[in-house]
C-alpha cells in the first residue's frame, strides 16, 4: 500500500487491486479465478504510464490514453509577507479565484487557507 500511495502522490496512473484468496506469485497460470487477470492488468498499466509499448501480440490496448511529457518543470513561489493565496493566484493566473488550486496543491504544507506564512515555499500548479 505504501508503494501504491506513493505513485498516487506522485501523480501516476495508478490502480490498487485486492484479492480475498492467492498468495505470492498466485495467478500466473490461466484459471476461472479473478486473480488470474492480475498479469494482463499490470502489462496495460506499464503501457498506460509509458514504461512498454503496445504490441501485436498485446491482449488488451491501454486503458488510460498516455499523458503527454510535462514540459515545464513544477513551479514554486517564496511567500512574502502579507501575501494573500488570492493575490499569489492573481499573479500567476490572472484571476485571485483560483487560489483554491495553490490550496489544495499545497495542502502537506498549508493547514489553514486564510493564513499563509511570510517564507512558505508553495508549488503553483499548472
Amino acid at each position: 500500500m505504501v508503494y501504491f500511495m506513493a505513485l498516487k502522490k506522485a501523480g501516476v496512473p495508478v490502480e490498487m487491486h485486492l484479492y480475498a484468496e492467492g498468495g505470492h506469485a498466485f495467478g500466473l497460470r490461466r484459471t476461472e479465478h479473478p486473480i488470474t487477470r492480475w498479469p494482463a492488468l499490470v502489462e496495460t498499466w506499464l503501457q498506460t504510464i509509458g514504461m512498454t509499448s503496445v504490441s501485436r501480440h498485446s491482449p488488451t490496448p491501454p486503458v488510460v490514453p498516455l499523458l503527454p511529457e510535462r514540459t515545464r518543470p513544477p513551479r514554486f513561489h517564496i511567500v512574502h509577507q502579507g501575501e494573500t493565496l488570492s493575490a499569489i493566484s492573481s499573479k500567476y493566473y490572472g484571476s485571485a479565484g483560483q487560489w483554491r488550486k495553490i490550496f489544495e496543491a499545497n495542502r502537506g504544507t498549508l493547514k489553514d487557507a486564510h493564513t499563509v506564512r511570510s517564507g512558505t515555499k508553495l508549488i503553483i500548479p499548472d
